[in-house]
């Protein structure tokens, strides 16, 4: 075990025992990497603080389940933060009508290509995934950044596997053309 695995161990068996110091040193290491994860989440920043929040309160309150058992803490503390961002994002959306079309032809033959030219600010793509709605950027980031299969995705969010893959092919189909957009002004 190296140092830097100890010392995160002593951090966590601080933390489980309620212990400020400790706490803070944990959010410090860890506040950076979350709150990436928050943004890919929110719909605004505002939503993004708020899902912070929430997920280190959810990491102090539940800490003491964390058990070194294969899983890192990096990867335990992340699965809490990306539990915690679908909820927030399921309990926003269902404030909002849910609109679902039985339009067969939801899925197109036609191919729908990425523009040709690949070369994307951060910015712009962050911006090309702000502009799907809250639940078919969960279902997109879960699927294509955290790379969950459709099945577990389906049991997390409570939907269908077909529903799960029809916002991917619509994720998928609205970035595309956000990105040719973007292409075609520059």
């Amino acid at each position: 075990m190296g140092n830097n695995e100890k010392k995160l161990n002593k951090i966590i068996s601080l933390c489980k025992q309620q212990d400020a110091k400790a706490q803070r040193q944990l959010f410090n290491m860890y506040s950076g990497p979350m709150l990436s994860v928050c943004k890919r989440y929110a719909q605004c920043s505002q939503d993004a603080e708020d899902m912070f929040i929430e997920g280190f309160t959810r990491v102090f309150e539940r800490i003491e389940l964390y058990e070194d058992q294969g899983l890192s803490f990096a990867s335990w503390i992340k699965t809490v933060f990306i539990n915690n961002c679908i909820n927030y994002a399921i309990r926003s959306q269902r404030q909002k009508p849910l609109i679902y079309s039985d339009d067969p032809t939801v899925f197109e033959t036609k191919p729908y290509e990425l523009p040709t030219q690949t070369q994307f600010s951060p910015d712009e793509l962050f911006d090309c995934l702000q502009s799907l709605s809250p639940l078919m950027r969960s279902v997109f980031n879960l699927y294509a950044i955290d790379q969950y299969s459709y099945k577990e995705i389906s049991h997390r969010l409570e939907i269908s596997e077909g529903m799960v893959k029809t916002y991917i092919y619509r994720a998928r189909r609205q970035l595309q053309i956000k990105l040719q957009e973007i292409q075609d002004k520059r």
